[in-house]
């Protein structure tokens, strides 16, 4: 007697509804968008404070401000 397989059936991310992974687990660029946000954010934090420290602006305002807003768009409501 062989004993059966394991089953596994495609789910869909809770997400963005791609079919194909575990059941009730995001697909693999929502499990790792916070950290990915966390680093946007450090990257951030640390390009104001390079500019802060040497009096010298390196990015046009601009980019800064999209990538603020970037962040906040991603930002999980509260």
């Amino acid at each position: 007697m062989s004993t059966p397989k394991s089953v596994h059936l495609p789910a869909t991310c809770p997400v963005c509804g791609t079919t194909g992974y575990e059941a009730r687990n995001p697909c693999p660029l929502h499990a790792a968008a916070p950290e990915l946000l966390a680093m946007l954010k450090r990257a951030l934090a640390t390009t104001q404070e390079v500019e802060r420290v040497l009096g010298q602006r390196h990015f046009n305002p601009g980019t800064l401000q999209k990538m603020a807003d970037a962040i906040a768009q991603a930002e999980p409501p509260a």
